[in-house]
């Protein structure tokens, strides 16, 4: 049982988490600071040392646009980068 009762915490705090984003990311002023906020709560939310996002272009191309790392000091650039068709 106490399994549980830890399981329903956790999943309250992550809701708290959740419901608390949803009202600061109301307030973000460009796309580039939104998407920034968005990947870095989701590390921390997640527990993860590092996150990224890609967006999709036109003619099949990926931009890198978000890069977090906790544990690396990183200098992050947008690149672009071709998705080839392997089938």
């Amino acid at each position: 049982m106490k399994n549980t009762n830890y399981s329903k915490n956790v999943i309250a705090a992550r809701l708290r988490a959740l419901e608390e984003l949803s009202v600061e990311l109301v307030g973000r002023q460009s796309t580039q600071e939104l998407l920034s906020t968005i990947v870095n709560k989701a590390v921390d939310l997640f527990e993860c040392d590092a996150g990224s996002l890609y967006l999709s272009g036109a003619n099949d191309v990926l931009y890198f646009e978000v890069a977090v790392n906790k544990s690396i000091p990183l200098n992050f650039e947008r690149k672009s980068i071709p998705v080839q068709d392997r089938g």
